[in-house]
This record gives C-alpha cells, sequence and structure tokens, in this order.
C-alpha cells in the first residue's frame, strides 16, 4: 500500500564487533529512507547475532517502547542465537543509538503531536522491511526461513509490518494488542497524552465517533485485499494492527499476553486475537510489567513455535 511504499536502500553497513562462542555480534547500519528531521534518527540500526552455519533462519526482533540497550529484547537475541537463529534487533526510531542528543530512549517515539507519532511508525515499519530485505536479498535467507518477534510497542508494530509485507510468513507476539484508539485511551501508560488532549478540547463523544468510524472503516477494508482503496477518516488507523488482520490469518503467529495487563488492555489483546482467526495464544497470570518473572516460560513457548515453522534452508552470507 502506497502508505507503506518505499525505495530500497542502496547501501547497507555490516561490520563484526564480537566473536562469541555461539555466536557472532555486530551491527548493521543504513540510511532510512524515511527522514524526521532528526539526523541522529534517520540511521537505522540493527543488532545482530549470528551462529556459525550456513543454514539458520532468521528472526527479527523489535523491541519495547523506552526500551534501552541492554534490555529484555537484547536478552532474546543472544538466547535465539544460542539456539541457531540468527537474531537481528532494530532500533526503532528515537529509540537507543537512534535517541536524538537530549532525550531519553522513546521520548520521540509516542508525543502530544499525533501527525509526528504516526510518522515514527510508519519509519518502523518501513525501516523493518528495508531490514528483510538485507537479510532476504543480502544473507539470502528465505523468505520461508525469516520471522519476526516483538514485544509490546514493538508487537503492534511487528503485526502491522506482516500484514503489509507479505515476506514474513511467522510471529510471536509477546503482551501486543489491537485498537489503537481503545488502547490509548484505556491504557495506564498513555494517561499522560490523555490528560492533555482533554485540556485541549477531546471529549468523550469525539473518542466514541473515532470509535463507531473504526467499526466502518473495518468492515469495509474486509471487503478488498487493496486497503488503499477505502477511505481513511482518521490517519492512524492505517497503523493500527486490526487494519490488516484480515492479512495476516494465514501466517503463523503465536500471541503471549498477560490476564492483568493495564498498559495493553486484556480487550485490546482478545480484538486482536479474534481478529487473526484465534490462532494459538497463552495467557500468563501477570500484568505487563511483571511479565519478566515469565520471560523463561515466554521463551519456551518462542522457541517451541519459532523451530516449529521455520525452516532450516541454505543460505548465502554476502554484503
Amino acid at each position: 500500500m502506497k502508505f507503506y511504499q518505499y525505495k530500497k536502500v542502496a547501501e547497507y553497513k555490516y561490520t563484526i564487533t564480537e566473536k562469541e562462542r555461539l555466536y557472532n555480534k555486530g551491527v548493521l547500519s543504513f540510511p532510512s529512507v524515511c527522514t524526521s528531521g532528526y539526523s541522529r534518527n534517520d540511521t537505522v540500526y540493527v543488532d545482530t547475532f549470528e551462529p556459525p552455519g550456513n543454514n539458520n533462519p532468521a528472526v527479527i526482533l523489535i523491541h519495547s517502547w523506552h526500551e534501552r540497550r541492554g534490555g529484555i529484547t537484547e536478552w532474546f537475541a543472544k538466547k535465539l542465537a544460542k539456539e541457531g537463529f540468527s537474531a537481528y534487533l532494530i532500533h526503532l526510531p528515537y529509540h537507543i543509538n537512534r535517541t536524538p542528543e537530549g532525550y531519553n530512549s522513546g521520548t520521540l517515539f509516542l508525543t502530544n503531536d499525533v501527525e509526528h507519532s504516526i510518522l515514527a511508525f510508519r519509519q518502523a515499519v518501513i525501516d523493518t522491511r528495508c531490514l528483510i530485505d538485507w537479510i532476504t536479498e543480502k544473507r539470502k535467507i528465505p523468505e520461508e526461513s525469516t520471522g519476526i518477534l516483538g514485544i509490546s510497542l514493538g508487537a503492534i508494530i511487528m503485526h502491522t509490518v506482516i500484514g503489509v509485507d507479505r515476506r514474513v510468513k511467522v510471529g510471536a507476539s509477546l503482551f501486543g494488542g489491537g485498537n489503537i484508539n481503545y488502547i490509548f485511551t484505556r491504557s495506564c501508560i498513555t494517561l499522560p497524552y490523555v490528560i492533555y488532549q482533554i485540556k485541549n478540547g477531546l471529549r468523550i463523544r469525539d473518542y466514541r465517533k473515532v470509535s463507531k468510524d473504526y467499526i466502518q472503516y473495518l468492515k469495509e477494508v474486509k471487503k478488498t485485499s487493496d486497503i488503499e482503496e477505502v477511505p481513511c477518516p482518521w490517519k492512524w488507523f492505517l497503523i493500527d494492527p486490526l487494519t490488516y488482520a484480515h492479512l495476516n490469518q494465514p501466517r503463523k503467529v503465536l500471541m503471549i499476553n498477560g490476564r492483568f495487563d493495564l498498559i495493553i488492555p486484556h480487550r485490546a489483546s482478545l480484538q486482536l486475537w479474534e481478529a487473526l482467526g484465534r490462532p494459538e495464544i497463552i495467557w500468563l497470570p501477570s500484568t505487563h510489567l511483571t511479565a519478566r518473572f515469565f520471560q523463561n516460560t515466554i521463551l519456551y513457548h518462542t522457541l517451541r513455535h519459532l523451530k516449529s515453522h521455520l525452516l532450516h534452508t541454505k543460505q548465502v552470507s554476502s554484503e
């Protein structure tokens, strides 16, 4: 679709930084095809964890909001590499190495400027598609051997990526959901933004109107494979996983969510699960934040899913 169209990156830079016993750690960088006005943000960085051998399936990892270097997603990447997966942890816009000077990681991804936040989300999706280009074309890893794992915000982005890019067939969604309008107004983490919008005139009738518009929009979207044909009354509908869920149903997706999650509300996860055709879902007795106490359980089910559905196919590495 046009909203996520992009020109392919002409040049990628890849460097091995550390050689571990079970994998080599490296850094891939390339210019973002989306420009944000922040030069530091407009270079994409990917931490790579590649085990030896020429038949390793690939997993792209998309981290959570405000994640910093050494976070839980990096832990997952290292675990995956030790299990024989080539793991590629992409830095989201305004996060980690892409954080503009004077800001904390992720602060500029979601702001009170709705248009800015939508463009940050769009940039994240397109940057990930450019990474898929490198994996499939430069690393020569087949599409059937390429999966994606997203955590929280990363899970929301993951569902959108596989909705607009048919190359990724397998996904693991950890603590994600759909219906961004609902998440935004009900999540405890976005409360400061809601208060700001209320002070600037947002009312409950506005929320209800957007909700009704989205229900109608989804009905129309499901009738066509070309989403661009459907008039979009609110631009953020184009970044919502529910918009693309009917296109994702053939994919092998695992969902893991917390029953007591106040950041990605239970209803938002259920809505996405229903829209995806009820794929395998595992409910943990946790909140969003206490999910860390279950990280080994999450890893076990994630590995089981990825090993079951990603093919080990010959890989010819090139740069």
